[in-house]
């Protein structure tokens, strides 16, 4: 080996071994994904009202970070439409409802409140279904004031209940920027599902300068369409999407877009209707948002290739203002990820302040259980490395089954995952978890990225491996 050869030896060497221990202990920005102590207990709040069946599928944080929960509860035989609110730090509100907690019984029957937002006064409006004197579902809303009590002024006692067809489920609601509440769901004639969109004036009357007094039901042209999913663009437009069946009588990711008028909108997928077929089995869109460029984001689960049709992953697709697939995100517009090879679920979708779409749901665990999951992604549709273990999070909440339905950011850039945790037959509990981002090593093992530092030290000492092996020639 000439002497030459030695000097850059030991050069690079003190080099790369610095710069290595530089990595491996200098704090990484955003490396942890972490429970938030300061959230309930260690990060989680459980809620057992009834020792039955209590759920939540929609959350809202309002200005206060005070985060509002919807779902059902259990009374007797039925459920009923509920309402929890929480302060930031976790606790029930005692300032909503009776100690933090407002139910209602809309039918006698099954009420179900799947959605939740909040208006620019501070109310809150619940949306979801009601069983009407039919036996069959209706579109049903309530608007609360902030104190939890039933705004008067809304419909019939801040009640609104809409007939469409046979059965009517209301699975989403938004509030636009004229404060009109829009409900979307699915409407039934028996035979055929019809995506279902119905708009309300403040009043709660129907708002008749939208589709046919208010009402708009779209086929996609095979017999079971279902919407889950609606949002609001910045141009008015109303997205909304779900599970269109394909000729197969399987189900594709199914998306429509409507003017302010109701009229499906024709700049979209050329009428206003966009269907993508991801994998072999069911693809099932089950929440959408849309970003600061109007770009429509829809997730759900997709077919793996796994054994069995019931095998899923996250899916998440990315559509441009035109309805094309938006080819600049992960592989022609679409993203899969695989959390445990079994099932996976993505059930909610929300942007951040910095453009990273997280999304959420629950992945089954080793032992047959699920738990609470969650994956942030970039703009291009990458895993977002800097996120918790290589950008997918999954949290055990009480070694039982864990259902993580709807997730929210707070003004701080906490993330609040919410859903229910208990037998998936007969008892559950409202479960909810807060994540912050720390530099420290969680203790509840949120994950690190460990992987990137060593693959850069990995590259940093090739050079110095191939300097060695010429010295031995």
């Amino acid at each position: 080996m000439k002497q030459s050869d030695v000097c850059s030896f030991r050069k690079y060497c003190s080099f790369s071994v610095i710069l290595v221990l530089l990595l491996c202990f200098a704090p990484v920005a955003n490396a942890y994904v972490s429970l938030d102590p300061t959230f309930g207990d260690g990060g989680k709040v459980v809620t057992d009202i009834t020792g039955y069946f209590d759920d939540v599928n929609s959350i809202a944080v309002d200005d206060q970070n005070r985060i509002v929960a919807a779902g059902s509860t259990r009374n007797g035989t039925n459920y009923d439409f509920a309402l929890f609110r929480y302060t930031a730090s976790g606790d029930l509100d005692s300032t909503f409802g009776t100690n933090g907690i407002v139910s209602i019984d809309l039918s006698g029957d099954f009420d179900e409140a799947t959605s939740v937002a909040i208006d620019a006064d501070g109310n809150i409006v619940a949306a979801g279904y009601a069983k009407n004197n039919d036996g069959y579902q209706d579109f049903a809303l309530v608007r609360y004031l902030e104190t939890g009590e039933p705004d008067l002024s809304f419909g019939t006692d801040g009640i609104v209940t809409t007939n469409i067809l046979s059965s009517d489920y209301g699975e989403s609601c938004v509030i636009d920027s004229n404060d009109k509440i829009i409900v979307a769901g699915q409407s039934s004639d028996g035979i055929y599902g019809y995506f279902a969109v119905a708009r309300y004036e403040e009043s709660g009357d129907l708002d008749t300068t939208f589709g046919n007094d208010g009402i708009v039901t779209t086929d996609f042209g095979q017999k079971q369409d279902h919407a889950y999913s609606c949002a609001v663009d910045s141009q008015g437009r109303i997205v909304v999407a779900g599970i269109a069946a394909n000729s197969s009588n399987r189900a594709d990711f199914g998306v429509a877009r409507y003017l302010a008028s109701g009229d499906l909108d024709n700049t979209f997928g050329g009428d206003g209707l966009v269907t993508t077929d991801i994998e072999l089995g069911d693809d099932q869109a089950w929440a959408c948002t849309v970003d600061s460029r109007d770009r429509v984001i829809v997730v759900g689960k997709v077919f793996n290739g796994g054994t069995t049709f019931e095998y899923n992953d996250f899916g998440v697709v990315r559509y441009l203002e035109n309805g094309n697939l938006d080819t600049t995100f992960g592989d022609g517009g679409i993203v899969i990820t695989d959390f445990s090879g079994s099932y996976d679920h993505a059930l909610s979708v929300v942007v951040d302040n910095e453009g990273r779409i997280v999304v959420a749901g629950y992945s089954e665990n080793a032992q047959g259980n699920n738990d609470f999951a969650m994956a942030r992604y970039l703009d291009n549709g990458d895993l977002d490395e800097t996120f918790g273990n290589g950008g997918k999070v999954t949290t055990d909440l009480s070694n039982s089954v864990d259902y993580g339905h709807s997730c929210a950011i707070d003004s701080t850039g906490r993330i609040i995952l919410a859903g229910s945790s208990g037998s998936p037959i007969d008892e559950r509990d409202v479960f909810m978890a807060r994540y912050i981002e720390t530099d420290e090593l969680p203790s509840d093992g949120g994950g690190c990225n460990i992987a990137s530092v060593s693959g850069i030290a990995g590259m940093l000492l090739l050079p110095v491996l191939f300097i060695v092996a010429r010295s031995k020639k």
